[in-house]
């Protein structure tokens, strides 16, 4: 059950690819219910969230984003049948699990704003303005920094090898800081996980059943 709980009220560090994982499996039933060929269980091209949840060991080795991985998703996409309603699997547990992505959303926003938070925001951005020459925010440097960076990757300003770079940089600048935001959400996770093993347990359950092997 833990992969489960790692991808229910996902935490910064390795649990994040558990999670990934987990996540990569459900929609891979999904994506063989409406006829297609889903990527590999393994894979970490589809990222989560990488300003709450970032495994920096994982930004470490393959960059924010995995090469040509929105060409890897339209051919995934192509061979779906085109009536299929959406990429949820079709499994009882499926709602109710999602809607706890919503009560951990709610958790994560506190936790953004936990005072305790306050003192790893300055040296966050001089970090990465030292490592990077890029304009950060000092109130907020993780948004800042990646939005910056979204925008010369979309707009194609800016090479491989300097995407390769930022993304050394964020890992390095951001360590202690998602250190501490993974200890504050690891603080409440427990009681949460208590508060709806019921619904945890029967995903986990019907994600074993569909053939997850940990």
């Amino acid at each position: 059950m833990s992969d489960v709980v790692d991808a229910t009220f996902m935490v910064p560090g390795p649990g994040v690819r558990r999670g990934m994982r987990v996540r990569e499996f459900s929609r891979g039933v999904a994506i063989r219910e409406c006829g297609g060929d889903p990527l590999p269980v393994d894979s970490t091209q589809n990222r989560h969230d990488q300003s709450h949840f970032p495994d920096l060991n994982l930004i470490r080795e393959r960059g924010f984003a995995e090469p040509r991985a929105t060409e890897s998703e339209d051919r995934v996409l192509d061979t779906l049948d085109p009536s299929c309603p959406d990429l949820a699997p079709d499994w009882r547990s499926q709602g109710d699990w999602l809607a706890l992505g919503e009560t951990w959303n709610d958790v994560v926003m506190a936790v953004d704003q936990d005072p305790r938070m306050d003192s790893l925001r300055q040296p966050v951005a001089e970090c990465l303005i030292g490592s990077t020459g890029r304009d950060v925010d000092p109130v907020d440097p993780i948004n800042s920094f990646l939005r910056g960076v979204d925008v010369d990757t979309l707009a194609k300003r800016t090479s491989s090898s300097q995407i390769e770079q930022w993304a050394d940089a964020y890992a390095d600048c951001a360590d202690e800081y998602f250190r501490e935001f993974g200890r504050l959400l690891l603080e409440v996770r427990p009681a949460l996980v208590e508060k709806h093993r019921e619904v945890i347990e029967a995903y986990a359950a019907e994600l074993v059943g569909a053939g997850y092997v940990p």
